[in-house]
């Protein structure tokens, strides 16, 4: 074992004693270093969970979250938000499908003037939308 160490004095019902016994036999290490070991996964574990505790407290705070109707309002927005980016994606992929079709029925022309055309297509498709 590296670094000092320091005894503590622990107390334990007779059928945890006979548990960490067992255990440490099976693991064929001595109870002490069972011990240590659980504390420490105790204590990550504690940490971690005090991080998140304090990582839901700054959220909360930060989105404005007063109870479990705004996390389900907030839910309810950011699918609104992922289905509307979908939508975009799809129809995206099919522009670049239709761009790529013009730029094969176009070959023998200059690519940057076609592509001016194609964004000035764009930007009146656009607008008769809008």
């Amino acid at each position: 074992m590296a670094g000092k160490t320091r005894t503590v004095s622990l107390s334990l019902t007779q059928e945890m004693y006979n548990q960490v016994e067992e255990f440490a036999e099976q693991m064929e290490i001595s109870k002490s270093e069972l011990l240590r070991r659980a504390l420490d996964l105790f204590l990550a574990s504690e940490l971690k969970w005090q991080q998140i505790r304090k990582w839901g407290e700054e959220t909360s705070e930060k989105l404005n979250i007063k109870d479990e109707n705004d996390v389900g309002r907030i839910i309810h927005e950011l699918r609104k938000e992922k289905s509307e980016y979908e939508a975009n994606k799809k129809q995206r992929k099919k522009d670049m499908s239709i761009f790529d079709e013009i730029r094969k029925l176009n070959k023998g022309t200059d690519p940057e003037e076609l592509d001016k055309d194609i964004q000035e297509a764009i930007k009146a498709a656009r607008k008769k939308n809008d």
